[in-house]
């Protein structure tokens, strides 16, 4: 649980979050005008993921967390380089976990989860820097393929984001990326980067 989100035209360029001894999320970040650093206590519980992003004075950070057996994703978002935080919720209680968060780029809050449901699949929702609400997820799972207990995202050229998940069929397991739009989708093994290609592949 310990991520960081360096952004490169602010004079608060590097921010870090992690879950503290106490279990709480803490925020650490370093100015450059004047040279400081400091750290934030949100006071808000994670279980096990917090993840990070940041754009000019706008950061984000999405977590899971429990209630019995019961699990959800939560959001912690500054407007102000982490000044100040307002709490928020991306999913309700149910069955949810591996969130992923990416501001690079401009082009809003991008957000995936892991939708722990049948059939699984990863669950990609977007919402203005300035507010509003999280769009209505995407499906970003590719067919006939059950995801696994990880996702993540970031962004790509032409404004577009990607997905980087696990994915299971019958017999492989292998790591999956794909754009929201299917323009591409891949699937390569730990360690072989030869199967990335520009073409849709379907599930082996």
């Amino acid at each position: 649980n310990l991520e960081a989100a360096y952004v490169g035209n602010s004079s608060t360029f590097l921010f870090a979050s992690y879950e503290a001894l106490d279990g709480h999320i803490h925020v650490w970040r370093r100015m450059s005008d004047p040279v400081a650093s400091d750290v934030t206590d949100l006071n808000l519980d994670a279980r096990d993921w917090v993840r990070i992003s940041a754009f000019e004075d706008t950061v984000a950070i999405v977590y899971d967390f429990t209630t019995g057996p019961d699990r959800g994703i939560d959001t912690a978002i500054s407007t102000d380089a982490g000044d100040t935080w307002v709490p928020g919720s991306l999913t309700p209680l149910d069955n949810y976990t591996s969130p992923g968060v990416t501001l690079r780029g401009g082009g809003g809050i991008w957000a995936v989860y892991h939708d722990v449901t049948t059939p699984d699949f990863a669950a990609l929702t977007r919402k203005d820097y300035s507010g509003g609400s999280w769009s209505t997820p995407i499906d970003c799972s590719i067919p006939a393929l059950r995801t696994g207990t990880f996702s993540d995202v970031q962004a790509v050229p032409r404004g577009e984001v990607g997905v980087l998940f696990v994915g299971s069929g019958t017999s492989f397991k292998n790591v999956f990326f794909a754009t929201p739009m299917l323009l591409f989708s891949d699937d390569f093994e730990l360690g072989d980067i030869t199967a990335w290609s520009s073409s849709t592949s379907a599930a082996r």
